[in-house]
């Protein structure tokens, strides 16, 4: 947890798993605990398999759009068939993901 903070703010800033993956891999590297052929396969594995909560995010935007344009948010249903019909294009709009 003590090397892991560069690669958070990193996330945090460029919402980026492809910007975030190099700053993660050499956070995870100063580690003594972990071992480097899980840190080597494991952080990029893992930074790919997460995509699906980026229409999550991307439902949580509309949502704070829709409230501050419209004043009311969007139906459950249009939450839902949002994240449906978005979820199969997150992966492949990620630089990670190719």
């Amino acid at each position: 947890l003590r090397h892991s903070g560069p690669a958070y703010l990193t996330a945090v800033g460029t919402m980026s798993s492809a910007a975030t993956l190099a700053v993660a891999l050499r956070g995870a590297k100063k580690s003594k605990v972990l071992r480097q052929d899980l840190v080597d396969f494991g952080i990029p594995l893992f930074a790919n398999i997460h995509l699906c909560g980026s229409v999550l995010t991307e439902v949580f935007f509309v949502m704070t759009v829709s409230k501050v344009l419209y004043g009311t948010l969007p139906s459950l249903g249009t939450m839902v068939l949002f994240c449906w019909v978005f979820l199969p294009w997150a992966p492949p709009a990620c630089p990670a993901a190719r």
